[in-house]
């Protein structure tokens, strides 16, 4: 998802629905998929562009970035980077009548929740053309990213047998992670038709996401004094995975229109998930 935010609207050629995707994007099969295509350097020599945008709602969103290519004979060396900061605020009201027992019960809900993210997204690479047929090209992907979650809520609760009428949540969340990518790819051209043979292998590490939560919950008479006392609680959550996926894909060209492909891939994953929740002295 942060990827898909940072992504930048003129740098994508085109965006593909495929209803049946085909055995290579997914050995397990996938019921559809959307497959975006970023646009190739054609452009001879230095190329670059720049971009930004800014929208004002009930906080102030921006996103933008830039790329710088040099396209040559025998390489092409490409670069960017792109990130995006905003804060998403959503008010939630919930409003219900619950009969049980012969007593009526109404919890009144309204909680307040924004969350900051600020990411990055950088790229660079270079492509070399060995001769007319075959292609060597190596790719480095680095994604920093920090969140911030905060939200406060009251609960209003007819029933005074609880202890109390009054429930309010306070929670904050900070949220960092950090993804690196590398990437190296070959392609072989066999004729003029475009038979090709193409070997891809990414490699992802690190990759981190860590979570640090505060709940705290206070529990209020009718008139806001305190009733009970109030429960906190601290849980963290740090995941750090190491993945691998390489793929060898063959397109053998019958004619213009008709093609038939076949193709090897595997992948290799192994997860952390290091979570501890306890309750705050």
């Amino acid at each position: 998802m942060n990827l898909l935010k940072s992504l930048n609207a003129a740098n994508i050629e085109k965006i593909e629905v495929i209803n049946n995707p085909p055995a290579k994007y997914d050995a397990a099969g996938n019921a559809g998929m959307i497959n975006i295509k970023t646009k190739k350097i054609k452009l001879v020599g230095f190329s670059g562009s720049t971009n930004l945008t800014y929208s004002q709602g009930f906080y102030e969103n921006s996103n933008g970035g830039f790329s710088l290519n040099y396209k040559g004979k025998n390489f092409t060396f490409f670069s960017s980077a792109n990130g995006n900061q905003g804060v998403k605020h959503n008010i939630t009201t919930f409003n219900k009548t619950v009969n049980y027992n012969g007593q009526t019960t109404q919890p009144n809900r309204r909680f307040v929740d924004d969350y900051d993210n600020r990411n990055l997204v950088i790229d660079f690479g270079v492509d070399l053309y060995l001769n007319k047929k075959n292609i060597l090209g190596c790719k480095i992907q680095a994604m920093p990213g920090y969140g911030f979650n905060q939200g406060t809520g009251t609960i209003f609760v007819s029933d005074t047998s609880l202890g109390y009428q009054h429930l309010m949540n306070e929670k904050t969340m900070p949220n960092d992670w950090f993804m690196m990518n590398y990437n190296i790819n070959a392609e072989h051209l066999f004729d003029t038709l475009g038979t090709t043979l193409k070997f891809s292998a990414d490699y992802y590490n690190p990759n981190h996401d860590d979570y640090t939560s505060h709940f705290k919950n206070i529990f209020l008479d009718s008139i806001g004094n305190s009733s009970l006392p109030p429960s906190e609680f601290i849980s963290k959550n740090f995941l750090d995975f190491r993945l691998l996926i390489s793929k060898i894909d063959f397109e053998k060209k019958l004619t213009k229109t008709l093609s038939t492909d076949a193709g090897v891939k595997g992948t290799y994953m192994s997860m952390l998930s290091d979570y501890s929740l306890r309750a705050k002295n």
